[in-house]
């Protein structure tokens, strides 16, 4: 999913329509546009509040409408982008509230249990989960599997052969409209014992 974002009226759109917040939670690429005439800082200020929203995604910028759409196009899920979610600052914003929630696990996570965890959470409050993404470190694996859903529906996961670094950690990024951090922690926490490996909250962008 592909999603443009006008850099001289974002911020107004993602103010006074929570289904731009919504669009901007659940692509795979966002294309700032118009960054030719937008003010100068506007670009960056924008763009850290999109990476706010959506830490996972890939961006791009359009002046003059040019992107490269052989970039733009190719597989948007990315081992690589995944692994380094947990890096850099966190930027507290309030954002629709919107939350952008990082959690890892220690240890191998065992998939059934996992399975029947997210789709309890995806039933009861789906329309509240606006994106999922992560690598999990999951019991009899080689290689991680990737986990790739939105709102209700979970995609077919993928297991990749190898992991992309020495950190076979799973790293899971919650994008939800009202679920706080800490009410997802909770959760898992209640299925710490079957998952085996107890959650942690690793990184999180809590407006207020």
């Amino acid at each position: 999913m592909i999603c443009t974002v006008d850099a001289v009226n974002g911020d107004l759109h993602l103010d006074l329509n929570p289904e731009s917040t919504k669009q901007v939670a659940a692509a795979d690429a966002i294309v700032l546009t118009k960054t030719d005439v937008a003010q100068v800082g506007t670009v960056d200020a924008l763009s850290t509040r999109l990476r706010n929203i959506n830490p996972s995604t890939r961006f791009f910028e359009a002046p003059f409408g040019n992107v490269d759409p052989n970039e733009l196009l190719r597989p948007g899920w990315s081992p690589d982008r995944v692994s380094s979610i947990s890096a850099g600052e966190v930027n507290a914003r309030h954002v629709s509230r919107t939350y952008s929630t990082s959690l890892t696990f220690d240890g191998p996570v065992d998939w059934v249990a996992f399975g029947i965890w997210i789709g309890m959470l995806l039933h009861a409050r789906g329309e509240d989960v606006l994106r999922v993404q992560g690598l999990l470190n999951v019991l009899g694996e080689v290689g991680p599997v990737l986990l790739n859903g939105v709102q209700h529906v979970v995609h077919p996961t993928d297991r990749l052969e190898e992991w992309p670094d020495e950190d076979h950690r799973s790293r899971v990024v919650f994008i939800t409209r009202g679920i706080r951090p800490e009410e997802l922690l909770a959760s898992l926490e209640a299925f710490r014992r079957v998952i085996r490996a107890g959650p942690r909250l690793l990184e999180t962008n809590t407006p207020v």
